[in-house]
C-alpha cells in the first residue's frame, strides 16, 4: 500500500526506505508550507485506504522538517521520538497520525536512520574501493538486478544517509565534505537516469569513506605511537598480549586490533614477532649469551619455539646466524 501510494506521487517528491519493521519515507518540497501539506495529505490517504482495505491499524509518525538532505537523519530521529510517544495509543483500533510538534521528547538518545540501515554496517570499516560492489549488491534481489526508479531512489537515499553518519562520526560537516550536487533536494530530483542515480550513490559513499580514512590517519597517529612505545618497552614480557596494549591506549581489544592493522599494515602479532627477532639478532651478534638465554630476554619462554621462529623468519637457526655474522666480521 505505502509503496504503491509513494509511486503515485509527483516524480522526485517521495523516497521510500524499508528498515526492519519500519517503512521510512523522505519527502522533498520547495517550501515548508507545501511540504507539510504534501506529507499530511499522503498520511491521510494511507490512513483512509488502509481502513477501506481492512488492514490493521498503523502508527504514522511525522518527523520535523529540515533544510537539507544531509539533515534527514535528524528528521528521522524526531519521527522515532514521536513514534515512541505514540505507545500510549497502542490500544486504539484505528490508524493514528502524529507529528513531532505533538511531543517534546529528547532526541539525543535516538539513533539515526543510517544506523538502522544494513549499508552502514557493511561500509563502516570497508575500503573505498569496495563501494561499487556493495552498491551493486544492494540492487540484486533473488539473483535479479533491480532497476526500477523506486529501488534506485531507495539506494540513493540510504547511501546519502549512511555517508552523512560516517562523516559526522569522524567530526566532519556533511555539507562541506559530501558532493555539492547532493546538498539539496533539487539536485536529487534532477536525477532520473538509472546510471546517474547509481553513480551518485557511489560518489557520496566514496567521499564519506575517503574523509573517514583521512581523519583516521590523523586521529590514530598518536594511538599507534603510544602502542608501539608500549610494545617496545614490554616486548620482553612473555605474558604481554594484545589486550594489554589495547588497555594502555584506551581502546577495546577488537577496536585496537582493527586500527593497528589498518594503520601499520601488519597485525599485532607480526609486529611483536618482528621486534623480538630483531632484538634477538642484536643480542646474538653483540653478546655470547646462549640461544636459550636470548630467547628469555626477548620474550620467549620456550627456546625451541624461539629457534623455530628465528629460522622461519631469517632462514638460519640462531646458532648458524651467529656463526655467519661473526664470520662476516672477521
Amino acid at each position: 500500500l505505502v509503496s504503491r501510494t509513494a509511486a503515485s506521487q509527483p516524480e522526485g517528491s517521495v523516497y521510500l526506505c524499508q528498515l526492519n519493521a519500519f517503512l521510512a519515507l523522505m519527502f522533498l518540497g520547495d517550501s515548508l508550507e507545501s511540504l507539510e501539506e504534501h506529507v499530511f495529505s499522503f498520511a491521510e490517504a494511507i490512513k483512509h485506504e488502509a481502513r477501506d482495505l481492512g488492514l490493521p491499524p498503523m502508527r504514522i509518525a511525522i518527523g520535523a522538517p529540515v533544510g537539507a538532505v544531509f539533515q534527514a537523519p535528524d528528521s528521522y530521529a524526531s519521527a522515532l521520538v514521536t513514534l515512541k510517544a505514540m505507545q500510549r495509543h497502542l490500544d486504539e483500533n484505528h490508524t493514528i497520525i502524529m507529528d513531532s510538534g505533538d511531543n517534546q521528547a529528547d532526541l539525543s538518545d535516538v539513533l539515526s536512520l543510517a544506523k538502522d540501515a544494513t549499508l552502514y554496517d557493511r561500509l563502516r570499516l570497508a575500503p573505498a574501493s569496495d563501494v561499487e560492489g556493495i552498491v551493486n549488491g544492494l540492487l540484486i534481489k533473488d539473483g535479479v538486478v533491480q532497476r526500477s526508479l523506486m529501488m534506485l531512489n531507495y539506494v540513493l537515499v540510504e547511501s546519502i544517509l549512511t555517508a552523512t553518519r560516517i562523516v559526522k562520526e569522524h567530526g566532519g560537516d556533511p555539507e562541506k565534505v559530501l558532493p555539492g550536487n547532493l546538498r539539496d533536494d533539487q539536485g536529487i530530483r534532477l536525477m532520473t537516469q538509472p546510471e546517474e542515480i547509481i553513480a551518485s550513490a557511489r560518489q557520496v559513499l566514496v567521499h564519506a569513506l575517503e574523509y573517514r580514512d583521512q581523519q583516521s590517519l590523523s586521529r590514530y597517529n598518536e594511538v599507534i605511537r603510544q602502542a608501539c612505545t608500549f610494545i617496545e618497552e614490554n616486548y620482553a614480557d612473555p605474558h604481554m598480549t594484545l589486550g594489554d596494549v589495547a588497555q594502555a591506549v584506551h581502546l577495546s581489544p577488537n577496536h585496537f586490533c582493527t586500527v593497528f592493522s589498518q594503520e601499520t599494515g601488519t597485525t599485532f602479532i607480526e609486529y611483536l614477532t618482528h621486534l623480538r627477532l630483531e632484538r634477538a639478532r642484536l643480542l646474538l651478534g653483540s653478546t655470547q649469551a646462549r640461544s636459550s638465554q636470548i630467547a628469555l630476554q626477548v620474550g620467549y619462554r620456550d627456546p625451541h619455539y624461539f629457534s623455530y621462529l628465528f629460522k622461519k623468519h631469517t632462514g638460519s637457526s640462531p646458532r648458524d646466524w651467529r656463526k655467519e655474522h661473526h664470520a662476516g666480521e672477521s
